[in-house]
């Protein structure tokens, strides 16, 4: 059986685990997802199965058809469209976090830079991912566009596995820390037009690493 041990409801805690399974291809692409089946694998009724397929769905990890669900893998048609989406909606969340961030975010996204640092001192990839991960959500969450956010929360999870499998492909950490530090630096000097640059080629750099590592 699966271990599930992030916290939240059954069916989110499925949903991850099924996340993360289909993102890294462990499940073939097309494959059915049958939910007695599942119910049984991850030891849940078959309410639990329901609301994490329904998740995945709305994520586009898989696809319902006459009632029957389906694995949905990524692919690089899949990389380029999640990094498309994301290269066309951080931009403006930056721009407008640079205008409506308050001290607290600030001080935030410099304690997320500092555990970056940390992290890739101790070479914890995974510790690491999670900081990124929390670093870029903060910036939708500090442009107070409720809708720019909710977007982002729908492919979030998607991301955050994406970011791991992005990071285990750096044999050291520490560029990509500084990368982070000098993008805060120049959004919080009020330098958009260089952290737009940045940014740009942070975003072409990761989804390189990822493309790589699903061919890998």
């Amino acid at each position: 059986m699966p271990e599930i041990r992030s916290a939240g409801s059954l069916g989110d805690r499925m949903a991850e685990d099924l996340r993360g399974r289909i993102v890294r291809g462990e499940v073939p692409d097309g494959e059915r997802l049958v939910e007695d089946v599942l119910a049984e694998e991850y030891d849940v009724s078959r309410g639990p199965v329901r609301d994490a397929l329904r998740q995945l769905a709305a994520e586009q990890l898989v696809e319902i058809r006459r009632g029957k669900a389906y694995a949905r893998t990524i692919g690089h048609s899949e990389i380029e469209d999640l990094y498309a989406l994301r290269t066309a909606l951080e931009p403006v969340a930056m721009t407008l976090a640079a205008r409506n961030a308050t001290a607290q975010d600030w001080a935030e996204a410099e304690d997320l830079t500092l555990q970056m640092t940390r992290s890739a001192d101790e070479r914890s990839w995974t510790s690491f991912a999670e900081a990124d991960l929390r670093f870029h959500a903060l910036f939708y969450r500090a442009s107070r566009s409720p809708r720019l956010e909710a977007v982002w929360n729908l492919y979030q999870p998607t991301f955050r596995v994406m970011i791991q499998l992005t990071t285990a492909q750096d044999d050291d950490l520490h560029p990509s820390a500084a990368s982070h530090t000098t993008m805060l630096r120049d959004l919080r000097s009020g330098d958009v037009d260089r952290v737009l640059i940045q940014l740009e080629e942070h975003l072409a750099g990761s989804k390189n690493r990822m493309l790589a590592a699903i061919q890998g």
